[in-house]
């Protein structure tokens, strides 16, 4: 268990110049399993009758999705990498055997964080963000074409750098993926290459510090939803100083 700050002081502990490279994930309850949400959607949907874990599902919601999608909206989405299809899906709803790492550890806090201090569930208890080694000495494999991620026969856990996805909402959340094609624990594969950290303090005031940085719904959600929480979250804080005079 740690405050913001000395979970701060790990980070550019971390990040001074070396041969590590790391990605984060922020998640509200620290000891979430880290297995990706086609998993979950498989096992709940085999659960009365048990049977070999399969992506053909997925494989079929995808192919479904990107058909109709591009149907619904006149835009031909199968033009798009695998990578990118596959991330698309996720962004609207539908499950899959990616799961969401940012390259920034402060983002990761922010989603690590609940979405706000009037939601009833944000009762200030701690949340948790890991972080994964990505560099050449971790067991990752690379995704950088479609094929890789077609012909994955043992059990692994594969990288994606989104550098050259087309997507504003990625960018601003210094977004990349790994994928499993297994179901269980990421960390399971990953041992040795992996850290957990648990954060336990006032959640206002690190919101205070993630806005200074320009991390807040807004910027990272890029939609006028979001946006409109911005300006409600800053107009809640000077009421709320307000109250204290």
């Amino acid at each position: 268990m740690m405050d913001f700050n000395d979970f701060r002081n790990e980070v550019i502990a971390h990040s001074r110049p070396s041969k590590e490279s790391w990605i984060y994930r922020g998640q509200r309850i620290s000891n979430w399993p880290l297995d990706t949400s086609y998993a979950r959607f498989f096992h709940k949907a085999t659960a009365d009758a048990p049977t070999d874990f399969s992506l053909s599902s997925f494989e079929v919601m995808l192919n479904r999705f990107i058909r109709r999608s591009s149907e619904a909206e006149g835009h031909d989405y199968s033009v798009y990498t695998l990578p990118q299809q596959i991330a698309l899906a996720q962004h609207h709803g539908i499950p899959t055997p990616f799961l969401d790492w940012t390259y920034s550890p402060y983002i990761a806090v922010y989603f690590g964080l609940a979405p706000s201090p009037d939601d009833p569930h944000d009762m200030e208890s701690p949340f948790g963000v890991h972080a994964l080694r990505i560099d050449a000495e971790a067991p990752l494999g690379q995704i950088k074409t479609d094929e890789d991620l077609k012909d994955l026969q043992e059990e692994e856990v594969k990288f994606i750098d989104t550098n050259r996805f087309f997507s504003r909402r990625i960018i601003h959340q210094q977004g990349c993926f790994t994928f499993q094609n297994f179901a269980g624990c990421l960390t399971e594969k990953t041992k040795g290459f992996f850290r957990a950290f648990e954060i336990d303090d006032d959640h206002d005031k690190m919101r205070r510090e993630l806005t200074l940085m320009g991390i807040t719904a807004g910027n990272l959600f890029d939609d006028l939803g979001h946006i409109a929480r911005d300006v409600a979250e800053a107009e809640r804080q000077i009421l709320r100083l307000g109250s204290r005079r």
